[in-house]
């Protein structure tokens, strides 16, 4: 994980807001070039969102966000489509914009 996604994961995790580079955390949300990726909801849910931008680095500071969360799921590409993965169950899914997922 890179040091940026782990911190802004951690800031969100703790609901600090900050700005660096091009990643933002403010008010229990992630933004990735002002583009809202991760919504943290007062029930302890992520609601994740591409917002279009299937890119490697939306992809990773997803992926760090759930693994901050402690969460079992992994967001992995094949043929240009992107699936969650569960390794818990070893079973994986599409995924899709406004998915949402327990957060602890």
């Amino acid at each position: 994980m890179k040091k940026i996604t782990k911190q802004m994961a951690l800031n969100l995790r703790n609901g600090v807001n900050r700005k660096d580079g091009n990643t933002q955390v403010n008010d229990n949300a992630l933004y990735l070039h002002g583009n809202k990726i991760v919504d943290l909801l007062e029930n302890k849910l992520l609601v994740l969102n591409s917002r279009g931008w299937r890119t490697n680095t939306t992809k990773e500071r997803l992926n760090g966000v759930l693994e901050m969360f402690g969460t079992p799921y992994k967001i992995y590409q094949k043929n240009f489509q992107w699936f969650l993965f569960n390794t818990e169950t070893k079973q994986s899914t599409d995924f899709f914009d406004g998915i949402t997922l327990n957060a602890f």
